[in-house]
């Protein structure tokens, strides 16, 4: 089932972009090298992950083409 409703009707990773958000102001609290580097491989890991999960929606749902277009990656309005 695709859905294209609440958070996704603007974004196509909401828990991604949670997440990302969530562990930022963590290392921002820590302020620490490590933190930052782990933040970084974070975001690595979850671009290439929902790089490759979109792969995978164009294959399952016709629909998603069209969605694709409509919303952004990560950031409402941004990438």
């Amino acid at each position: 089932m695709l859905v294209t409703s609440g958070p996704y009707a603007w974004i196509r990773h909401p828990m991604y972009t949670a997440l990302l958000l969530g562990t930022f102001a963590l290392a921002r609290t820590a302020d620490a090298g490590p933190a930052w580097l782990a933040w970084w491989a974070l975001s690595l890991v979850l671009w290439t992950k929902s790089t490759l999960e979109e792969r995978w929606m164009l294959a399952q749902h016709p629909g998603y083409a069209h969605s694709r277009e409509q919303t952004k990656h990560f950031v409402p309005r941004v990438y």
